[in-house]
């Protein structure tokens, strides 16, 4: 709505009043039935969105990858860019008796995993028979993860860190999932941005080498030769 862009706009000038190099980040919810958010409006005043994939209403298949792919794809469509586009996902879930959450240090100490995969949510169910919850694994983040590789997102916001306090794979895995593609992306950034002439030596690792360099280096010494000539005629 414009007083929301309104508003933001107003928190921007405040900030880049004072912090020369402030970077305002906006969440999205994974729905927005109204059209209160004009990304249109928003993008000129914020670095990044994270759009949440939880926290909506209840639904039968909140937090299953096809609700994710179609909160990616709404958004996207919304103008969202691909570069600015966090998705953001929870490092916590509902307890077995629904009227609470529990995060996942908890998840950890407190229940077993079992051994049924569910394709449809990439989750695990707890083992407890009465009643079966999801438990936000190493694996199924990952997964998660892979979704963001597949539609070229800026990254993931995770809500929150400290909810993995005493477990440490979480933030493991999030260091060799993103070191590794952001090493690729650099890889493929340079390649692509190759002007005309130019190559890379041993797979793009260690430099580019323009292959016209003899051309411009035999221009350049023709170049001095003639200067040197001038200067030795008229400078005696």
């Amino acid at each position: 709505s414009s007083a929301y862009v309104a508003l933001v706009q107003s928190f921007a000038d405040t900030l880049s009043a004072y912090l020369r190099r402030a970077s305002l980040t906006l969440v999205l919810p994974a729905t927005d039935p109204n059209k209160a958010y004009t990304i249109g409006k928003l993008r000129p005043l914020t670095s990044r969105f994270i759009v949440q994939t939880y926290g909506t209403e209840k639904a039968p298949d909140q937090g299953s990858l096809s609700q994710i792919d179609a909160t990616v794809t709404t958004w996207l469509n919304r103008g969202v860019p691909r570069e600015a586009f966090l998705l953001g996902l929870p490092l916590y879930g509902p307890a077995p008796d629904g009227q609470k959450t529990v995060t996942y240090a908890e998840f950890r100490e407190l229940y077993q995993m079992s051994d049924n995969w569910d394709s449809t949510f990439a989750a695990y169910w707890s083992s407890d028979p009465e009643s079966p919850i999801h438990l936000p694994d190493v694996r199924s983040l990952g997964v998660r993860f892979e979704r963001v590789f597949e539609r070229n997102l800026a990254g993931v916001a995770l809500w929150a860190l400290s909810y993995d306090h005493g477990f440490p794979e979480v933030q493991q895995l999030v260091r060799d999932k993103f070191a590794r593609s952001e090493s690729y992306k650099q890889q493929l950034n340079a390649n692509d941005s190759l002007p005309s002439g130019w190559i890379t030596e041993d797979g793009g690792q260690t430099r580019l080498r323009n292959e016209y360099n003899w051309v411009w280096m035999m221009v350049g010494c023709v170049f001095l030769v003639i200067l040197l000539l001038i200067m030795k005629r008229y400078f005696k």
